[in-house]
């Protein structure tokens, strides 16, 4: 559904509350960001579902088919990245690292061949014993790389581009709407949600709560076909 038949949807089912509570465009607005948001957290893995013993989420990126689907839209590769003294400048949507590639060049009978190969993450402690180790430094053969505050440091230096994949997050969404004397149109320039659609149910859900309305699925799932039965 679409920002504004969301809007829609939820004041509908707000007004079914006996508190008759109506949520204002402006605050529908913030919360969308808001939602979007919770629903990234809960796709990427929610540390809150950990247990002693057991640190894995109920839900996580590519843990099921369905949640590979569902995320896909996330996934970003940049073919030829630049490597600049070293160092791949973070994106500016990054959210978290994916894999790296280079593009190894050798001759094979005569010809010049690209061989891929991983560029293995390590952390601060795993690159001080490689770096220090003659035979298990890093190599063109055997690329390495490494998050700190100011990039993804790849090692050896003298690598020019690698193929990067990573995690970007969602582009927020932007409910616009024109304020009208007693009425509100939908606006020209609206951003809409990038989740799959079966996914707009679950945002609706959480913007409920938001506003202190807890019904159960089916009950939303009635409300929809009611919304839509007359064509609001």
């Amino acid at each position: 559904m679409t920002l504004f038949e969301q809007w829609g949807l939820v004041n509908y089912i707000a007004n079914k509350d006996y508190e008759g509570n109506v949520i204002a465009p402006d605050r529908f607005k913030q919360l969308c960001v808001v939602v979007n948001l919770d629903l990234f957290k809960v796709k990427m893995g929610l540390p809150e579902d950990y247990q002693l013993g057991a640190p894995i989420s109920r839900q996580y990126l590519d843990a099921t088919q369905r949640l590979t689907d569902e995320t896909r839209f996330l996934k970003q590769r940049v073919a030829a990245q630049p490597v600049a003294s070293g160092i791949v400048a973070f994106p500016a949507n990054y959210f978290r690292f994916d894999a790296m590639r280079y593009g190894y060049q050798r001759q094979v009978d005569g010809a010049a061949k690209v061989i891929w190969k991983p560029v293995e993450m390590m952390t601060e402690d795993e690159y001080s014993d490689r770096a220090g180790n003659s035979i298990k430094e890093p190599t063109v053969k055997n690329p390495v790389c490494l998050i700190r505050s100011d990039g993804i440091y790849v090692y050896p230096t003298a690598i020019p581009q690698v193929d990067f994949s990573y995690i970007r997050y969602p582009v927020d969404p932007v409910f616009d709407y024109v304020q009208e004397t007693g009425y509100i149109t939908e606006g020209a320039s609206p951003t809409e949600y990038e989740w799959p659609k079966h996914l707009h149910r679950d945002l609706t859900m959480m913007i409920l709560g938001y506003i202190g309305i807890n019904i159960r699925e089916q009950q939303l799932e009635q409300y929809a076909e009611q919304h839509k039965a007359q064509g609001v």
